[in-house]
């Protein structure tokens, strides 16, 4: 049964979009994690998906993944121990500032356009092997 036109054309509309040759090399290239994946990886690393937690402490783990993901470790520590009414030891603030320049650093050296098109080439590499580990030739008798 045809589509009727209207439908026809968003459906052309859509498709024509999604298959637009930069949108299909950006995926072929890997770039297809957003900010919203990378806030996902901060909320995981505190609770994995493996192992089950109530509703309160993966809302927890979000809030705080947040406030880490927008200001920075040090400064969610010292929101944090102000909220508990404790001091923030200089260890703490220390460590957290730490972890943050690190982080700062990961994220200059992964947009430098060397360091990407390494990282894309060695994905694709490793997109192909694994395709290539999987897929099976089928012939006459092979399987026999």
């Amino acid at each position: 049964m045809p589509l009727a036109p209207d439908v026809a054309e968003y459906v052309k509309e859509v498709y024509t979009r999604l298959a637009h040759v930069d949108l299909l090399k950006r995926c072929l290239l890997g770039k297809t994690q957003n900010a919203n994946e990378s806030l996902h990886s901060v909320v995981w690393i505190k609770y994995p998906k493996t192992k089950f937690v109530g509703l309160e402490r993966v809302v927890s783990a979000t809030c705080s993944a947040v406030s880490q993901f927008n200001a920075g470790i040090k400064v969610t520590m010292k929101s944090l121990c102000e909220v508990m009414q404790v001091p923030s030891g200089a260890h703490l603030l220390a460590s957290a500032e730490k972890a943050d320049r690190q982080r700062l650093q990961q994220s200059k050296r992964q947009t430098v356009t060397a360091s990407k098109e390494a990282r894309q080439a060695r994905l694709v590499a490793r997109t192909r092997a694994a395709a290539a580990a999987t897929s099976t030739n089928y012939a006459a008798g092979e399987f026999c």
